[in-house]
């Protein structure tokens, strides 16, 4: 997909999920991802602030009733919705209009606008910091310096974004332990959209040195 299909303002969406063996919740099927989190950075132009908002569902329920009408809210407009390897983020939301006949049309008209820098990568940029990954985790600190680099960080990818949670909602967690897990949950999943504005900016400028 050409950046000129890009349309502002621009919202930068990530989902972290569960896939439980074990089905938790109604209409699931074994390994089934459910969305428990979400961050959301909005851009209405290249040189406006960014607005973040995040949901991270911090009960030991089902998270779609209150997470689907905040990314309802989030995601409000018509410009494109930026997600790395975005169709992991259309299928998510597929499988909510499936789940919640009420916004089941409202959902649908997000994965249109969805739009992955992921190939636009892949196709034009290579660096050997990427070690041949195409990751977001590899070609951020690639492409934008070691300060992007998710290490030292308490929950520093997927999986282990999927365990704080095991633990967040967990009986036997302590309060303490469970606002430590909150903030490294919020803390990462915010890197994640806030790593693929930079890196939009970083496209918009290379396709500008080229004109």
């Amino acid at each position: 997909s050409s950046l000129d299909a890009w349309k502002f303002p621009l919202v930068f969406l990530d989902f972290e999920t569960m896939n439980p063996a074990l089905p938790r919740f109604d209409g699931c099927g074994p390994y089934r991802h459910v969305a428990f989190q979400f961050s959301v950075h909005r851009m209405d132009s290249l040189e406006a602030e960014i607005v973040h908002t995040e949901f991270l569902h911090e009960a030991d329920s089902d998270p779609r009733p209150t997470l689907i009408p905040a990314l309802l809210k989030a995601c409000d407009g018509e410009g494109s919705i930026v997600a790395y390897f975005g169709k992991f983020e259309s299928d998510r939301i597929l499988e909510m209009a499936e789940f919640s006949p009420f916004h089941k049309e409202a959902l649908e008209t997000l994965v249109p606008r969805i739009v992955d820098p992921l190939p636009l990568i892949r196709e034009h940029v290579y660096d050997n910091e990427f070690k041949g990954s195409f990751s977001l985790k590899s070609v951020a600190p690639g492409i934008l310096g070691k300060q992007q680099s998710y290490e030292g960080m308490l929950v520093a990818n997927g999986s282990e974004a999927q365990r704080a949670y095991s633990e967040l909602i967990h009986a036997n967690t302590t309060a303490d332990r469970k606002r430590e897990l909150v903030t490294a949950s919020l803390e990462y999943c915010k890197k994640d959209t806030l790593v693929m504005v930079e890196l939009a900016r970083w496209l918009f400028a290379l396709v500008a040195e080229k004109k």
